[in-house]
């Protein structure tokens, strides 16, 4: 239409993870069961543990919001153990 401006901002070009929490910000109070997440680097998995936290998120006492996140890692067994014990 007349006098509408697009702007675009330049991609990454599919290199490195999306910033992940102004999404889940725009979760607020929706009720979910499940979050699958496609990533599993470190930045992305604090995040959602940040949102589904039981003091401060979703899980709190003021909350009780409750849903449970998902996500994925391939490796050797040697290699998904260690990820694992780092997580937890």
């Amino acid at each position: 239409p007349a006098g509408m401006v697009v702007a675009l901002t330049a991609m990454k070009g599919g290199a490195g993870t999306p910033e992940l929490t102004d999404a889940l910000a725009g979760l607020k109070d929706q009720t979910f069961d499940f979050i699958v997440l496609p990533y599993a680097d470190t930045t992305s998995l604090d995040a959602v543990k940040a949102l589904l936290n039981d003091s401060s998120g979703r899980w709190s006492y003021s909350k009780q919001l409750y849903g449970h996140a998902f996500s994925v890692a391939t490796g050797t067994y040697g290699q998904l153990t260690a990820i694992g014990e780092a997580r937890n």
